[in-house]
């Protein structure tokens, strides 16, 4: 999709954060979002913070997502 249907969208600067969801059942967990984090920044994209990634189920993961949504709620009020 974003080869093809995307290749020539320019994003204008415009702020993107990253969500990414894995299974480690499958040898390329997560790996997408290598992918469009480097789609967001060669299509003049600004890419916000670190991605959040979050491997199989979240339960026990509510302090990490927390944290992660914290620094992103920092950097929308700071752009």
């Amino acid at each position: 999709f974003l080869k093809k249907d995307c290749k020539n969208v320019d994003l204008k600067q415009k702020p993107v954060a990253i969500v990414s969801l894995g299974d480690t059942r499958y040898y390329f967990t997560s790996r997408a979002s290598e992918h469009l984090r480097k789609f967001i920044m060669s299509h003049n994209g600004t890419v916000l913070g670190q991605p959040l990634t979050i491997i199989n189920e979240p339960q026990g993961q509510e302090e990490r997502i927390n944290k992660w949504g914290e620094k992103l709620i920092k950097l929308i009020s700071e752009s």
